[in-house]
């Protein structure tokens, strides 16, 4: 789901940030909270997507990744290969 202006964009990075501070919280008690929050007057089109924006959320959460640290094939290579040169090998 794609925010399309300002509001929702402003109403999705709101929606987003609680959700990852409360990921298994239920999402109607969110709405009321973030609608409060967001520093504008809400138009019924800017109610709409924030409920649905919200429930959408709820059903796909935020997943975070977890990086692995690795060391690539390649480096490993570059780097014998630059101390074999030093060494005269």
């Amino acid at each position: 789901m794609e925010p399309t202006n300002d509001h929702e964009r402003a109403i999705a990075q709101a929606v987003d940030k609680e959700f990852q501070n409360n990921p298994g919280g239920p999402y109607e008690a969110f709405v009321s909270e973030i609608a409060v929050s967001l520093g504008f007057l809400t138009s019924d089109a800017d109610t709409n997507f924030l409920v649905s924006y919200s429930q959408w959320r709820f059903e796909n959460p935020i997943v975070r990744r977890k990086v692995k640290a690795a060391t690539s094939p390649e480096r490993a290579t570059a780097g014998s290969d630059a101390r074999s040169r030093r060494n005269g090998g």
